[in-house]
């Protein structure tokens, strides 16, 4: 699967609002991972669970509910071969455990748009 558009996308979008994620993506990077469609169609369901439990969390200023969310997000990118996603997702999962609204919408909103565009690339 040919996700190279997607990738630079999604890169662009997370370097915008983490400057530093190239030093801190090493932390993530898996190689040599191949998935098959039901990996890969579980692998979209859970972050379709996860992106909804965000926004809940989100909307309710629920900071630990998103610290949650972020946390399962970044693991799920991390295993799966996108350190980039779960760099961003790591970097959100802080700032709610700041109590850092500001950050957390704008982060969730990039994650968010990222993921989208992941899942559109997945999705048969």
């Amino acid at each position: 699967m040919d996700d190279s558009g997607v990738v630079f996308n999604a890169r662009e979008l997370i370097l915008r609002v983490i400057p530093d994620m190239d030093e801190r993506i090493d932390e993530f990077v898996v190689d040599g991972i191949e998935l098959d469609n039901e990996l890969l169609g579980v692998f979209v369901e859970q972050l379709t669970d996860n992106l909804s439990g965000l926004r809940d969390g989100m909307a309710a200023g629920d900071f630990q509910a998103v610290m949650q969310q972020a946390h399962s997000v970044k693991g799920m990118c991390g295993s799966i071969g996108l350190p980039e996603i779960s760099v961003l997702a790591r970097e959100l999962e802080v700032q709610a455990g700041n109590g850092n609204a500001d950050a957390c919408a704008e982060l969730a909103r990039v994650l968010e748009e990222c993921l989208r565009g992941y899942q559109a690339r997945i999705l048969p």
